[in-house]
């Protein structure tokens, strides 16, 4: 409980930094002082506006449009190919949380959320997912909440489109504490020795990609929080 907790704490640290990078792209790095740090009021607003002007959702379709190319061209028959996704801010978008919470995090709040099944679909990541479905490769999710949260992430996959998959992977107790891309990359190892080759690896975070085990990758922007 106490290192998902640290690992939920991701909401309430909000990350500037990371925030600043992706907003902020053309400073100089070296120049954010104090006196040129915006103010978190600011920053949320900048977020929101990223995310409702529609340029979050151009960028994840630039995205996703990356992966459905790489399908095309690489997709092989007869290969046992698969491909693995992300969760949150990758396959479901969970902003009406964030933003109905001001950014923080609760956890009482978290858990509800997550059992009222109402996160929907990324909608590039879905048209992402379905050309995968279509060309018969294997479809699994790797996510970083725990085991205990199964049945309510089954339900909300379905509810939002996501209906078939060869296998949903969540935190056993004895992962908890691992760092995000140890645990992943591990676990794409597994996928590998089942005897499939992992076409495609997607997620909003580095730590969701890092450690091979996938020949491509493609990585979808999130304003909101860093994951090592």
């Amino acid at each position: 409980m106490k290192s998902m907790k640290k690992n939920l704490n991701r909401y309430l640290s909000l990350t500037l930094v990371t925030a600043l990078i992706l907003l902020f792209s053309t400073c100089d790095a070296f120049a954010l002082k104090e006196i040129n740090i915006p103010n978190l009021s600011k920053i949320k607003k900048m977020i929101i506006k990223y995310k409702e002007s529609g340029d979050w959702a151009k960028e994840m379709e630039q995205q996703a449009q990356k992966g459905i190319a790489i399908i095309e061209e690489h997709h092989n028959k007869n290969v046992k190919q698969a491909i693995v996704f992300d969760i949150d801010e990758t396959s479901l978008d969970n902003f009406a949380f964030y933003k109905k919470y001001d950014f923080g995090y609760n956890s009482d709040a978290w858990h509800k959320w997550m059992h009222e099944n109402t996160a929907p679909a990324i909608k590039a990541n879905l048209k992402l997912y379905k050309k995968a479905v279509e060309k018969g490769i294997a479809v699994f999710f790797i996510t970083g909440r725990g085991e205990i949260k199964r049945e309510a992430t089954e339900k909300n996959l379905k509810a939002a489109g996501y209906l078939i998959y060869k296998k949903l992977i969540l935190r056993d107790k004895n992962e908890l504490g691992v760092p995000a891309a140890a645990y992943k990359s591990a676990r794409r190892k597994e996928i590998e020795r089942l005897g499939y080759e992992i076409l495609l690896n997607v997620g909003d975070q580095y730590s969701d990609l890092e450690g091979g085990y996938s020949k491509f990758i493609i990585k979808y922007p999130n304003p909101i929080y860093f994951l090592k």
